[in-house]
């Protein structure tokens, strides 16, 4: 629990005979239920104006928090909310009323962290939270290396977690290197690419993925696969 914020999740697991038991839950875990990280929220509020929808980033990069507010009385009022680090904005909420609003967001550095959004009546006393987010790698090659044969094709999936603004400004850059022998494969950062290349390997073979920006400048590099190739019979 972060001061007002709470991480909640309900599941359950129903026995009906079958196999395998159904599992649900309230806030998927894609995995085991006790997965803290993808709980849903749960906020303690009261006052004037309470938070009513928030739609947390779950990209790198440049992307947006959609925060829903409820005006709460029976009378207009002027609210205002804001993330740490940025100018608050101001909205109009007529009598019960629900309006949304995108806030910017810069997540650049994977893992977990806290937004801090601030809410509340214009001029009046403000509401905060701090809302748990992981930021995922922008790319990351998901294979997970091995033994090839000679002239055999791998496949390297790629998992991107780019924001979709992030996409359109950077591409990424898949290196094999092998003794003296190195492939350099661009391709665009979106879903759906495809490329083959071919490598007279030497030795071991080392894959590794960089997403590259506008300037043809690394900006992120993954970790690094090895294959080893067995010698022709």
């Amino acid at each position: 629990m972060r001061g007002q914020v709470m991480a909640l999740n309900f599941g359950r697991n129903r026995h009906t005979g079958r196999e395998t038991p159904e599992a649900s839950a309230w806030s998927v875990t894609y995995g085991g239920f006790h997965t803290p990280e993808r709980f849903g929220l749960a906020l303690q509020q009261t006052g004037t104006v309470a938070l009513a929808d928030l739609d947390l980033p779950t990209g790198w990069g440049r992307q947006e928090v959609r925060v829903s507010l409820r005006n709460l009385t029976d009378r207009a009022v002027a609210a205002e909310v804001a993330l740490r680090g940025s100018d608050p904005v101001t909205l109009r909420l007529p009598a019960r009323a629900v309006s949304t609003v995108s806030l910017p967001a810069n997540l650049r550095t994977p893992g977990q962290r806290d937004l801090r959004l601030t809410w509340g009546v214009v001029g009046g006393q403000s509401e905060t939270a701090e809302l748990p987010v992981v930021v995922p790698p922008p790319a990351e090659l998901v294979a997970s290396g091995g033994l090839v044969t000679p002239g055999e094709m791998v496949r390297l999936p790629v998992r991107l977690s780019l924001s979709e603004r992030e996409q359109a400004r950077h591409s990424l850059r898949l290196r094999l290197a092998s003794g003296s022998q190195v492939a350099n494969v661009d391709l665009p950062a979106r879903a759906g690419q495809v490329r083959r290349t071919r490598l007279a390997a030497d030795g071991p073979v080392v894959a590794s993925l960089a997403l590259v920006g506008e300037s043809d400048r690394s900006v992120w590099q993954g970790a690094e696969l090895r294959y080893v190739a067995l010698p022709e019979s």
